[in-house]
């Protein structure tokens, strides 16, 4: 995994993600500079990117090839919750 690979590969929605936050305090927006913004969607891409590459290694391979009629809840169910941040 590259580092930048782990910065952009999520850079859009971290965005969408970091503007929502940042909505929900008033004049958030306008008391973080454009480069903390920068650092808060960096920090979300970062997140979505670890959360896929953990969920991907619980996955059971196998089972992607099924036609399970509940299939997104049965794949949801397997995967554990990532309780600390993975090591960089």
């Amino acid at each position: 995994m590259s580092t930048n690979e782990r910065n952009t590969h999520f850079q859009g929605s971290a965005q969408q993600v970091a503007y929502k936050i940042l909505d929900l305090a008033p004049g958030a927006l306008s008391a973080y500079s454009r480069d903390d913004q920068k650092l808060i969607a960096e920090l979300i891409a970062q997140y979505a990117y670890d959360l896929m590459a953990h969920a991907i290694r619980h996955i059971n391979k196998n089972a992607i090839y099924t036609e399970h009629p509940h299939f997104d809840a049965f794949m949801l169910a397997i995967v554990p919750d990532m309780t600390e941040w993975p090591p960089s």
